[in-house]
């Protein structure tokens, strides 16, 4: 039978969320929820339980309290839950998460992994791909849609460039987009009944002999500080549209007057014009994706100046940024040295790899 793990996090309510200054971490006091697409990724194990048969199992790491969280998937029908609970989880970044929900995984021999494409409270959309690699499954992020044929996996992807189909062996790891499957309605009682299950608690010993595997001491980032950035107001002027010429005069005018129709090329960040030595274990490199194109994406090319300005005010601990694209396929590692060099150039100061 089809085995379906789905991971999810609890999460406080977004308009309620603030930080601890002492901790740096998320306050995790108030209400807590579900993450949002969690929610969408629960919804598909339902799915395709109940075209292919399945038995699912849903996971979380987190405090006590996240045993609602699991509570509130079994009444949407999962027919397991597995909380991974320790203080020795405490502090972790999202390698050190995915790390500990890896060696789960990687134990009990799922096909078919599923979580949110990110959580709302820190949108990172790290975990699942660092679970594929972990365990050593294919990965499909951003799914939409998502079919099964015997052992092979097809589904539809989300992209910069559009929506990409793509296919997988199993085991898969899949992270879930918004439309992936439509939100599931408790029935009525199944909370009630739910609260009666039993969730499996699995502790940091029973993953790892080595405790600096997890939490803050298996953790690679930290955050180093928290600040208040205060938003601009913004104002809204209505125009009235009735008459047209009018109307579009005084919408050019206020774009002007904003700056919003000026040039803004003098405005760009000039790239750092030296060669930089090397440092060992002190470079910087930015993973660069490219569209179905082979180009080099716009989020990219705006990583890359800011690695390249980064390493200029870094000078004592940093060196060089560079360029890395992992990736096969005719012409696909061209473009990125191609647009590398538009950005400063570092694929030509500091090699892009393929």
């Amino acid at each position: 039978m089809l085995k379906i793990a789905v991971c999810i996090k609890q999460i406080p309510l977004i308009e309620e969320a603030n930080f601890d200054a002492t901790t740096k971490t998320i306050k995790r006091d108030g209400p807590n929820v579900i993450s949002a697409f969690d929610l969408r990724a629960v919804s598909l194990a339902m799915e395709l339980k109940g075209r292919h048969g399945a038995a699912t199992t849903v996971i979380t790491m987190g405090p006590p309290q996240a045993r609602d969280a699991l509570s509130d998937a079994l009444a949407m029908g999962m027919d397991a839950a597995v909380h991974l609970e320790d203080r020795a989880f405490a502090g972790s970044d999202t390698l050190a998460t995915a790390r500990a929900l890896a060696l789960f995984l990687k134990r009990e021999k799922f096909d078919l992994i599923l979580l949110g494409k990110y959580s709302l409270d820190a949108e990172t959309g790290q975990v699942g791909p660092e679970i594929a690699e972990l365990i050593g499954a294919a990965q499909i992020t951003g799914a939409r849609k998502v079919e099964i044929n015997g052992q092979t996996v097809r589904a539809e992807r989300e992209s910069d460039e559009g929506f990409e189909e793509v296919e997988a062996a199993m085991p898969v790891v899949i992270t879930c987009a918004e439309r992936v499957a439509a939100p599931i309605k408790v029935k009525p009682g199944a909370s009630e009944e739910a609260k009666k299950k039993t969730i499996a608690s699995v502790r940091a010993s029973e993953l790892s002999a080595n405790a600096q595997d997890f939490g803050l001491t298996g953790s690679p980032t930290w955050v180093q500080e928290v600040r208040v950035v205060e938003t601009p107001k913004t104002e809204c002027k209505f125009i009235d549209a009735s008459d047209p010429e009018r109307a579009a005069t005084e919408v050019i005018a206020e774009l002007e007057k904003s700056g919003a129709l000026s040039d803004r090329v003098h405005r760009r960040r000039s790239i750092e014009p030296v060669r930089r030595a090397s440092k060992r274990g002190r470079d910087m490199w930015v993973g660069c994706e490219i569209d179905m194109q082979g180009r080099i994406t716009r989020g990219t090319l705006e990583l890359l100046s800011r690695g390249d300005g980064l390493a200029s005010r870094l000078r004592d601990r940093a060196s060089r940024a560079g360029a890395v694209h992992a990736g096969s396929g005719r012409g696909s590692g061209r473009g990125v040295g191609q647009d590398a060099r538009a950005v400063g150039n570092p694929a030509r100061r500091n090699r892009a790899r393929t």
